[in-house]
């Protein structure tokens, strides 16, 4: 019976890779951008392991030698229109002199001390908080990773209120450390992750992903009942979170992206965030907003929250404000951050010099260049573009875009919406040898994500736009 479970263990484990190394040799020598590309990807196939993720997003993947704004150049030589921004983290533009002077002149004085006070902590510190959403007053504690900011998040909800259960949401993509993977909704991560003690006390509800209703509802008749059926959750004994009669809660908090990021930029009502807020006051529950994605403008305001109007008791934040250089925090209110004990929220790394001081480049950056107000501007400009598409191509079954934050939904038949995962793929392939670079991801692999630089100029705008109404009419022809 052993014998027979290790097999099957080491079955499915071979399933779950993605090719063979004569297959990702093969794969390379067939897909790569040029010469020096299959040389670099050929040696990481020998000499490093097969788990970035880089060959999920593509089959050969780019290998890009430098970059400057919106544009990237692999080393051959090929140039790209990034749309992807480095997964959201270089959001005001590739090889900013701003941020290399900021490097360059902190690293002459110090990088790192053991994260004892520092200057430029405290004045980060001030500025973060002072930009903080809402109302409330709010506290920073530093952090390394995204994955790192959403750990210590729950950390803090857990210990503040004292209670075990963290209910968020299908499609949400919150880190892959062993403390956050719990409540990342992907299967694969689950499967990565086994046994993963860290979904002991999370539950996963549907998001507000209105195109694809989990309901089968249609927005606005629906007059939101994904949130309306997250409050039934919480008055009966019977769904664990709470015990009404006694007015006790299990649950620390709600945690969720005001607009889910891996899924494919799914933007939800605006309403929908603000509902979610009532029900976490209602029932004494922390919300924890998830911003390490949509945050520091992406979206067209600085918090994503923001266009809910909604103050959330705690936020994650990373990518963008480090510039490239790993760089995360926690906001909470004030009085959540003064019930904490001392050493509570701590890593080595947490707060260092060098990552202090690219953060308040980066901050300098968009506030001189209102990259928040350009990302609202560029992003209504890329949607309009992006709604064309729509109207000339049959195979573009939803569109929908928050400042830089975009989506194009591929589906076979705009009916049925079933997807078109395999023209997705051929799309991006093609556009990437035309010289534009995105991801496709969704919850069924087949929507295109856009999230560039917001220092990408209308031009490229443009040409981003041509190249897709080429490939879309393409694979429309030609599947």
């Amino acid at each position: 019976m052993v014998e027979s479970a290790e097999k099957k263990i080491k079955e499915i484990r071979e399933r779950a890779k993605l090719y063979s190394k004569k297959e990702y040799l093969d794969v390379i020598e067939r897909e790569a951008s040029g010469p020096r590309s299959k040389e670099v990807l050929k040696k990481i196939i020998e000499f490093e392991g097969w788990t970035s993720c880089g060959w999920i997003l593509f089959d050969a993947p780019p290998v890009i030698d430098r970059g400057e704004g919106a544009l990237l150049w692999d080393v051959d030589g090929n140039k790209y229109i990034d749309l992807m921004a480095g997964f959201g983290v270089e959001s005001v533009g590739h090889a900013n002199q701003i941020i290399l002077d900021a490097i360059v002149s902190q690293f002459k004085k110090s990088s790192h001390f053991a994260e004892l006070p520092n200057e430029l902590r405290a004045n980060l510190a001030e500025e973060v908080s002072k930009l903080a959403p809402g109302p409330s007053r709010k506290k920073v504690h530093f952090t390394i990773t995204g994955s790192d900011a959403v750990e210590n998040a729950l950390k803090i909800a857990r210990y503040y209120t004292g209670r075990p259960d963290i209910l968020t949401f299908f499609g949400t993509y919150h880190g892959r450390s062993f403390g956050v993977a719990g409540v990342t909704s992907f299967a694969n991560v689950k499967y990565q992750f086994w046994p993963l003690t860290a979904r002991i006390g999370v539950l996963h509800v549907p998001y507000a992903y209105c195109y694809r209703c989990m309901f089968g509802k249609e927005y606005p008749d629906c007059g939101l009942f994904c949130a309306k059926f997250v409050e039934e959750l919480f008055t009966s004994t019977a769904y664990t979170l709470r015990w009404p009669s006694k007015d006790i809660s299990n649950v620390a908090a709600v945690l969720t992206e005001p607009t889910q990021g891996a899924m494919g930029c799914i933007i939800p009502p605006r309403e929908w965030l603000s509902e979610i807020r009532k029900i976490t006051e209602k029932y004494d529950v922390l919300l924890v907003d998830d911003e390490v994605y949509g945050g520091w403008g992406r979206t067209g305001k600085w918090w994503a929250c923001q266009h809910s109007n909604v103050d959330p008791d705690i936020i994650a934040a990373s990518k963008t404000i480090g510039s490239g250089i790993p760089f995360s925090l926690v906001l909470t209110r004030e009085e959540i951050a003064d019930s904490l004990p001392v050493n509570m929220v701590h890593s080595t790394m947490s707060g260092y010099h060098l990552g202090c001081a690219v953060a308040l480049a980066t901050i300098k950056i968009i506030k001189e260049n209102n990259l928040v107000e350009r990302s609202a501007k560029l992003g209504e400009y890329f949607l309009r573009g992006l709604k064309d598409l729509q109207e000339s191509h049959k195979i573009v079954g939803h569109v929908d875009g928050l400042g830089l934050w975009l989506r194009v939904e591929l589906v076979k038949d705009r009916r049925t919406k079933e997807p078109a995962e395999e023209e997705a793929k051929i799309v991006q392939k093609r556009c990437m040898k035309d010289g534009v670079l995105f991801m496709i991801e969704g919850y069924y692999g087949n929507v295109i994500k856009i999230h560039p630089p917001l220092v990408i100029e209308k031009e490229q705008i443009d040409e981003s736009i041509q190249v897709l109404d080429k490939e879309l009419k393409y694979v429309e022809e030609n599947m």
